[in-house]
């Protein structure tokens, strides 16, 4: 039997995926759009994984045999990624020396799917020992995780070791994993819907405040107003997310969001240096919003040939 996906999840994380991207396009972590997109589009990739979790203190399922799951899961998608980067760094370097020395596995070290992963392992274990469904329980927990991100963005502050980003990354899996039936409820919507103007515009104020949020060396700028402006991004999102539910391109991205993460950096750095090399375009903007189009475009492209050559392979075994 096949699983139902929720259209409005996967608009959100289409959503989140093509900030991404637009995100990585422009490049500057200065720049006004893209501080408000760093102000919350990492966070809420955390907070859609909540929202998907599994209660396993409720749940008759045994949990290593879905925590092997996960981690086989998730090794995948590094060693893919890994893969994809070492042989992309090896073509540029024999193009730009003529030699494939020196070269890093650091690739196979990329931030984001070990964080969710560590996560992932620590909150199936927790919520195997733990009742998170427990008003008590869940309080003491995202406070702990709270108090915990805090004091790490205050010692290990524009760390290299992605390890110091859990406590972050945990505190907002939680939070999509508890308040799941709010964050999805009619009565948030409608909330949102009435004060949308008043929430987009604090959201700006507060991202254009702050310092660029920089998640992948543990760098938050004022911690508070981040936490701020994820939740406020979070609501923008959930917003968005209802009233486009049936938008097909956007579910089609959130269905395939991991293909669009794994390889947008190689599309979006090739069409990138097309478009500096052709010179035609002296605009960085310009530049940037066309990148992110085009990419956008090449990924789906990629991604409809992917299913349809996996759907090929599995017929034919």
């Amino acid at each position: 039997m096949q699983k139902v996906r929720n259209k409005q999840i996967d608009v959100m994380r289409g959503i989140a995926i093509l900030l991404v991207i637009l995100g990585h396009s422009i490049g500057c972590v200065d720049n006004n759009l893209n501080k408000c997109i760093l102000a919350f589009h990492m966070p809420l990739f955390f907070i859609l994984s909540g929202l998907l979790a599994k209660d396993f203190y409720n749940l008759d399922q045994n949990m290593f045999k879905y925590l092997f799951y996960k981690i086989k899961k998730m090794l995948k998608y590094i060693i893919i990624y890994g893969i994809i980067y070492t042989l992309y760094d090896i073509v540029i370097n024999f193009f730009k020396s003529n030699s494939i020395t020196n070269i890093s596995l650091g690739n196979f070290f990329g931030w984001f799917f070990w964080v969710l992963l560590i996560t992932e392992i620590l909150f199936i274990i927790i919520s195997k020992l733990i009742n998170l469904k427990n008003r008590k329980n869940y309080i003491i927990i995202i406070i702990l995780s709270f108090l915990s991100a805090l004091f790490s963005s205050i010692i290990f502050k524009n760390s290299t070791n992605f390890i110091v980003i859990i406590p972050t990354s945990f505190l907002f899996y939680v939070i999509g994993f508890v308040y799941k039936d709010k964050i999805l409820s009619s009565k948030l919507f409608l909330f949102i819907k009435e004060n949308l103007i008043y929430i987009i515009t604090i959201f700006i104020i507060l991202a254009l405040l702050n310092a660029p949020v920089l998640m992948y060396i543990n760098n938050y700028g004022y911690f508070l107003i981040f936490i701020l402006t994820s939740i406020l991004g979070l609501f923008i999102i959930t917003f968005f997310g209802k009233v486009l539910e049936e938008n097909k391109m956007l579910n089609f991205c959130g269905q395939n969001s991991v293909i669009f993460y794994i390889m947008h950096f190689l599309i979006y750095r090739i069409i990138q240096k097309l478009l500096i090399l052709t010179n035609m375009i002296k605009t960085e903007t310009l530049i940037a919003f066309i990148t992110f189009f085009l990419s956008t475009i090449f990924l789906i492209f990629i991604c409809k040939i992917w299913l349809y050559l996996k759907n090929k392979i599995t017929k034919l075994i």
